[in-house]
């Protein structure tokens, strides 16, 4: 077997830079097409997480008030709590819950959810709206006071909608409906929805 020792022609060396070339290009389309379909799901795993932790805690608050102090706004939701910091439930010496105060939940002007509390300005056992302690609808006050001493429970994406409506008698079952929406890119927005249904127990 003889060997050529006069190596490349420029034509030849041109044919195989091309073809690198063109492997090359490849490559980097499909690293960055599955960079953004991992850094896509990253950001749904995220924002349902986020969605899911909130739903539960919102439901525990929420089947542990009282019918009479649940208050719906835009994106908004009051309601009359007993617990303490510490979520454990106050009751006076008849072991009836001791009100003491509102846990406001609500969409802030970026989207995202955010919880605060008003406490009482007397805490009482006898249930009250959140009009009769403030003196004002949850969009009102909310309008006044906003993002005061205010924690985020989500981090990523847009809430859309936060809904609390009635589906049975009064003080019975309630169903929740969050939707966060999560920008893919400059066309496209992928939709998430979380629904629950809650017994109120008071």
């Amino acid at each position: 077997m003889r060997w050529n020792k006069r190596g490349l022609s420029l034509l030849e060396t041109v044919v195989v830079a091309s073809i690198l070339l063109l492997l090359v290009g490849i490559l980097t389309v499909s690293l960055v097409r599955g960079a953004k379909v991992w850094k896509k799901v990253e950001n749904e795993t995220t924002l349902l997480r986020e969605l899911q932790t909130t739903i539960r805690e919102m439901e525990r608050s929420i089947s542990t008030g009282h019918p009479y102090g649940l208050t719906s706004g835009t994106n908004s939701i009051a309601l009359l709590s007993c617990q303490d910091n510490q979520e454990k439930p106050l009751v006076n010496n008849r072991g009836e819950p001791h009100w003491n105060k509102f846990v406001i939940y609500y969409v802030d002007n970026v989207g995202l959810l955010r919880k605060q509390t008003l406490n009482l300005s007397t805490p009482s056992s006898e249930a009250l709206s959140f009009e009769e302690e403030t003196g004002q609808s949850l969009d009102q006050y909310l309008n006044q006071f906003p993002q005061q001493d205010a924690r985020r429970l989500t981090h990523s994406g847009r809430i859309t909608l936060m809904e609390l409506k009635s589906k049975g008698d009064y003080g019975s079952l309630y169903e929740l409906r969050l939707e966060a929406e999560e920008t893919v890119n400059s066309d496209r927005v992928d939709t998430l929805k979380l629904a629950t249904t809650i017994g109120v127990r008071n």
